[in-house]
Order: C-alpha cells, then sequence, then structure tokens
C-alpha cells in the first residue's frame, strides 16, 4: 500500500519540476488530436483523488469496495474535461 501512495504523491515532485519556460510546450497538445501534458495530468490528477478520498479509505477499513461501471467512469471523465 505504502508503495502504491509514494507513487502517487510522486505528482507533486513532478509537477514542482515544470519550469516556467516549459509553460507553453505544457498546454500544447502532444499530437494532433490527442490531449496536451496538462489535460493529461489534470484526468490523473482527479483520478489520483477518487482513489485517496474514496477508494482507499476503504481499503484501509477493510471495507467492500462498491464495483464501478463504464457509464460512472463516463460521466467522471466528462468531469475532468
Amino acid at each position: 500500500m505504502n508503495t502504491i501512495v509514494n507513487q502517487l504523491t510522486g505528482w507533486i515532485d513532478y509537477l514542482k519540476n515544470i519550469k516556467a519556460e516549459q509553460h507553453e510546450e505544457f498546454f500544447k497538445t502532444i499530437a494532433e488530436g490527442k490531449w496536451s501534458k496538462a489535460a493529461i495530468i489534470a484526468h490523473i490528477f482527479y483520478w489520483d483523488r477518487f482513489f485517496y478520498e474514496k477508494r482507499l479509505p476503504a481499503m484501509l477499513e477493510g471495507g467492500t469496495l462498491p464495483s464501478i461501471d463504464a457509464s460512472y467512469v463516463e460521466e467522471m471523465n466528462k468531469e475532468v474535461m
């Protein structure tokens, strides 16, 4: 569990190390029809927050995790963008 938490919190270090001169590149799409690095990170951050707030507490308490269907995932993904 600690490994997962450490990997997820590694995003903070990555974001802190983005230099001002990389700003334009950060918001530019990575390829035509693809997201920017900023959009990708926002998407991952949103799901990480969901994990920290909804899934991890239940896991630590030994609770049962409710299943997540495709429509729920799609709705959450719409909220990110």
